[in-house]
């Protein structure tokens, strides 16, 4: 039999017991801010609705303009209960809510105007724009005030420091794992959980059906140059760039881009017609297989095939081993969950900087930022309610265990966007025979070096 891989939390008497009880008095006080005047509605919105600390503090009067993307359910949430339940503490205070992120283009027109939103949320990659361009303010000296970072997942706060310095804080975590079906592995005769690169290919060849030819079950997901590979060189201690040049294009590198290939060819035959649909899509019904993806993944199945839901195992990352893919005595392996983090600063040129503090504490509070990562189905990055609320499911507490021993966030880049192109290019060039592995990463390292160059980049990705 197959190894479950889950740690099935046993839930104390005491701790239930404790979690009701503060369901009760969210309820309390959101009936509270009703009767009060405060617009507090629920529409698809977790059922354990977050309520204003016990204080009665109450800031001057401001109008604060705030940018913060989610799902729509993530907007009611702010807009129907989070931020009235804020301006009940504070009735001086008037929220602009705008829906989204900041792109920078826009950041940088506003900034050069004079002016800034007072919150607004960022993508996993942006802090050394941010910082370099002067435009959020650093929050280090009011983070040691408050004393909360401590509850952060250290990883969960990368994706918003830079230079030593913490631009923002993280409202959310998208983290990859690996997701495999037990019934699916045991009837391709395999009985452990893949956990080296040669047996994810194994298993991905031995989990993909064709018939006419046409793919009616995928055996994993298909590797993309920019993610995957990125994971694949930092799980052999090797990046993109170090020190401003390109560290990829050697037999790491190469070795990687092999290992993509053949997971690539096991999960699609050639001459063979794949299935349609989205591969989240895929997954939640069984044509996919096996999957490298985040929790969202486990809810689309709870929805779609509930009966899978026992069937699925979280495994550790898979390193190279001792096989095909065997890497240079130098590589330092490790296994590697690279994870992704949404985070919101105070913008630089903000009017009322310590009502937007006041703010952005509000919304990372427990269990407001509890009830948002629920909207969004992603881990929250406070410690202390990763095992609370929706995130008391097995699957998901496995999926924090794998997050908290093997994260690493996501590298940065000089220019994402160059970035993010040239590298799945490398990948689509492979796939589609145009070039060899060893060919696709030396030519990605040239044009990137290239870029890099022209930037006056001399830094080291990670």
């Amino acid at each position: 039999m197959i190894e479950r891989e889950l740690d099935h939390v046993a839930d104390s008497g005491a701790a239930e017991q404790s979690w009701r009880r503060s369901r009760r008095r969210l309820f309390r006080s959101a009936a509270g801010l009703a009767s009060a005047g405060g617009a507090v509605v629920g529409a698809c919105i977790p059922s354990g609705s977050p309520a204003p600390p016990a204080r009665d503090a109450k800031l001057p009067p401001a109008r604060l303009s705030v940018h913060v993307g989610g799902s729509q359910d993530s907007l009611n949430l702010l807009q129907e209960r989070l931020f009235p339940a804020f301006t009940a503490l504070h009735p001086g205070v008037t929220i602009d809510f705008l829906t989204g992120g900041m792109p920078l283009d826009k950041l940088r027109t506003l900034a050069a105007g004079g002016e800034t939103p007072e919150i607004y949320m960022n993508g996993a990659a942006f802090a050394p724009a941010i910082a370099e361009g002067k435009l959020a303010i650093p929050l280090d000296d009011r983070i040691k005030a408050w004393g909360k970072l401590g509850d952060f997942f250290a990883t969960s706060l990368h994706a918003s420091s830079w230079a030593g310095k913490q631009w923002g804080l993280p409202m959310m975590v998208a983290n990859r794992t690996r997701l495999w079906r037990k019934n699916v592995l045991q009837e391709a005769g395999i009985s452990k959980t893949p956990a080296t690169w040669d047996e994810v290919v194994d298993a991905t060849r031995r989990s993909t059906k064709v018939d006419g030819g046409t793919i009616v079950r995928e055996g994993n997901v298909k590797p993309d140059g920019w993610t995957y590979f990125v994971a694949s060189m930092l799980s052999v201690g090797k990046t993109l760039f170090r020190d401003g040049k390109a560290e990829f294009a050697g037999a790491e590198g190469v070795t990687a881009m092999e290992y993509m290939l053949d997971v690539y060819r096991g999960t699609r035959p050639p001459g063979a017609a794949p299935p349609a649909g989205s591969d989240g899509n895929r997954f939640a019904t069984g044509v996919l297989a096996h999957t490298w993806a985040n929790m969202t993944s486990v809810r689309e199945v709870e929805k779609a095939a509930p009966q899978d839901l026992d069937q699925l195992v979280i495994g550790d990352p898979a390193v190279p081993g001792a096989g095909k893919y065997r890497m240079p005595a130098s590589a330092k392996i490790r296994p590697i969950s690279p994870n992704f983090s949404d985070w919101i600063c105070i913008g630089a040129l903000s009017k009322y900087q310590d009502h937007a503090w006041e703010l952005m504490k509000f919304l990372l509070e427990p269990d407001n930022l509890l009830a948002y990562c629920e909207t969004r189905f992603f881990q929250p990055p406070r410690k202390s309610i990763a095992n609370q609320g929706f995130m008391r499911k097995p699957h998901l507490q496995r999926m924090v265990e794998v997050f908290d021993k093997y994260g690493h966030a996501q590298i940065r880049v000089p220019d994402q966007a160059i970035f993010i192109k040239v590298m799945q290019e490398m990948g689509n060039n492979v796939y589609d025979g145009k070039m060899s592995p060893k060919q696709a990463v030396e030519d990605a390292a040239r044009q990137l070096q290239v870029e890099t160059d022209r930037l006056g980049y001399k830094g080291t990705t990670l």
